[in-house]
């Protein structure tokens, strides 16, 4: 065995393009871990802020990975990019159609309150 070849880095496969593109979908299946195995703590609205963020990282990434394509090609950084911006973005309308519907069910429950201290209010009356 020749000493050149012994723990050798192809550059290409350790470029920063060939990094984002697997830090992408690497970021969204940390998401899918820490929500699941986080649900179970008493801190769920940092495990999901911190998911979020997760998120937002993993699109970042999978956005660098493709802009690194034209320098480094596309084996290795198109199909790991590309899955990673898909999952991340079906984790954001996740997101955004969860934070939609607990918008609505508290502004329903603000209304109901409301509507029930007028009652009180005229009741007194």
């Amino acid at each position: 065995m020749s000493n050149s070849t012994v723990g050798t880095v192809t550059p290409q496969a350790s470029s920063l393009a060939h990094q984002a593109a697997k830090g992408s979908w690497a970021s969204a299946v940390i998401v899918f871990a820490l929500v699941a195995f986080g649900g179970r703590t008493g801190a769920k609205a940092i495990i999901e802020l911190a998911a979020l963020l997760l998120i937002a990282v993993g699109l970042l990434l999978g956005i660098v990975a493709l802009f690194g394509i034209r320098k480094h090609g596309t084996k290795g950084i198109l199909v790991p990019a590309l899955v990673g911006i898909v999952m991340n973005a079906l984790l954001v309308s996740i997101f955004v159609t969860n934070f939609i519907a607990a918008r609505a069910r508290f502004r329903n429950a603000a209304t109901t309150m409301q509507t029930v201290a007028w009652a009180g209010l005229d009741r007194r009356r």
